[in-house]
């Protein structure tokens, strides 16, 4: 007696039949169970409407909203759901926040979207669209952290391209370094800078300066 269907036909027959209709308190009753179905019709017309506190997007919620953003007007989604334009409205916007809605959003991102939501809920994670919009920017913010990093250091891993930086030799620029070994540049360098070295560089300029 889903519908009250039996419901209904007993309280038509209270309030006909002459053996119960002149009953105030028969009267009484009947009017409260009217009430009680009309209000109960109310509640499940509302539920049906409301998005449940699920993790999941519901497959009815994701066909509205493709309906919605497909072109199809609030007052033909009302009327298919048998429900007010103001309700449909609501709903709309319930599941574009649940969803993670963004303007760009087509049927295709939706579909993606909701199923992505189903296969965490599956996994026994409470998901919301704020959560999962706040991971995809920390996952961005953190790739673009990563890129500078990589971008300001000069010896960037091996399986990503340089920013600003050659395949070669940082000291003498030889296309694909040294395979491994000291660039012969960086030991010139080196000895030129040791103090020996330096202590004769600095006598020979001396000597050249006393015989000019």
């Amino acid at each position: 007696m889903t519908d009250n269907t039996e419901l209904k036909r007993l309280v038509d027959r209270v309030l006909t039949d002459r053996r119960f209709c002149g009953d105030e308190n028969h009267k009484a009753l009947a009017d409260g169970v009217l009430a009680l179905i009309a209000e109960n019709e109310r509640l499940a017309a509302s539920v049906k409407l409301n998005l449940c506190d699920y993790p999941a997007i519901h497959r009815g919620d994701v066909d509205l909203l493709i309906s919605f953003v497909s072109g199809t007007s609030q007052i033909e989604l009302a009327e298919l759901h048998q429900c007010t334009p103001p309700n449909i409205s609501r709903k709309i916007r319930r599941v574009k926040e649940r969803l993670g809605w963004k303007a760009a959003m087509g049927p295709l991102e939706i579909c993606a979207r909701a199923d992505q939501l189903r296969a965490l809920a599956s996994q026994g994670a409470v998901v919301t669209a704020d959560l999962m919009a706040e991971r995809d920017q920390l996952k961005a913010e953190n790739e673009a952290l990563r890129k500078e990093r990589d971008a300001r250091h000069p010896f960037k891993p091996f399986h990503e391209p340089a920013i600003g930086y050659s395949d070669g030799c940082m000291v003498c620029g030889q296309w694909g370094g040294h395979f491994g070994l000291p660039c012969p540049k960086t030991r010139v360098t080196a000895q030129a800078d040791l103090p020996e070295t330096r202590s004769g560089q600095i006598g020979g300029a001396i000597g050249k300066g006393e015989q000019s």
